[in-house]
């Protein structure tokens, strides 16, 4: 329905204004109604004069397992395939609010860092365009009503209802338990959100000053002073070693976990001598005396003197 009352709306764009578009779809083979659903949009943006672009996940090539985040790899890949074959400059998503909330809870569940639980971007860089989703601030009640009110037709996900994926446990069990304590959950999730965002915003000014004075960048290595780092307070040391690690990890795709941020600041004050915390991707981190570096290993490196934490 999401996708659906998102098409619809485009089509609702005064001729003159409106942007070409082309509608792609992904089949998963996750259930058998899926080329049903295939043929369904098909013949939706047919009925317009669309252009319509599918790929057909096959069901032999799904994993045993994470099959959430490899549906959703394989979502993004095409999207950018065929962005590349028609020159397009967005690329538009049915996000709502409600999986907006759904995704800070998991966040949050998963203990991931601030940045992350801010959650699903209304407008972010893709490709050379950008990726908006324009329905993020409606719910899926609103979507819903607007499809009845409008007679728009449209088919359900019968795996939403399944409780196997850890997005339908938190939607179908976990969220309507805390929406029966308060009416009002998605909303408070909400306002949550924006002012966890707003005082990231507010401090990123003063932990930027904070890492210039305290970091020099070279060519694949990040290093300080640890006596210049104990100048700063604890919640500012934290907040330098968040920044640090965003910096050395910024092209991994395997992120590092939070816990590290705090593991890397009571290592910092516990450890004497020469020491070596190695951390997710071949990073360490390296004290020798009063210098520390940061850095990713080399496959020749050899680091014998140093003692790895791990």
């Amino acid at each position: 329905v999401d996708s659906v009352v998102l098409f619809h709306l485009m089509q609702d764009i005064p001729e003159e204004r409106r942007p070409e578009i082309v509608v792609v779809h992904i089949n998963h083979e996750l259930r058998p109604e899926a080329k049903q659903e295939e043929d369904f949009v098909q013949r939706l943006a047919s009925g317009y004069g669309i252009s319509f672009h599918t790929f057909t996940w096959l069901k032999s090539d799904h994993p045993e397992s994470g099959i959430e985040e490899a549906a959703r790899t394989i979502r993004y890949t095409f999207f950018k395939k065929v962005m590349n074959e028609i020159s397009a400059d967005v690329v538009m998503t049915a996000h709502h609010l409600d999986d907006q909330v759904e995704t800070v809870l998991m966040k949050l569940v998963r203990g991931s860092s601030m940045e992350q639980i801010l959650g699903i971007e209304e407008s972010q860089p893709f490709m050379e365009g950008q990726l908006i989703r324009p329905l993020l601030s409606f719910s899926k009640e609103e979507i819903y009503r607007f499809a009845q009110n409008r007679g728009i037709s449209y088919m359900e996900d019968s795996t939403n209802q399944e409780l196997d994926f850890s997005r339908n446990r938190f939607r179908n069990t976990i969220i309507p338990l805390l929406k029966a304590e308060n009416q009002k959950f998605n909303d408070h999730i909400e306002q949550f959100r924006i002012d966890l965002e707003d005082l990231l915003y507010i401090a990123s000014g003063p932990i930027e000053d904070a890492y210039r004075m305290l970091v020099t960048n070279h060519s694949k290595q990040l290093s300080f002073q640890y006596d210049r780092f104990c100048d700063f307070s604890k919640p500012m040391q934290r907040a330098l070693v968040h920044r640090i690690l965003d910096t050395m990890y910024v092209e991994q795709e395997k992120q590092y976990k939070t816990n590290y941020i705090t593991l890397i600041q009571d290592w910092l004050h516990k450890t004497e001598g020469n020491s070596r915390l190695e951390l997710a991707s071949d990073f360490y981190i390296e004290k020798s005396y009063n210098n520390v570096r940061v850095y990713q290993k080399e496959d020749h490196e050899k680091q014998s003197n140093m003692t790895s934490i791990f």
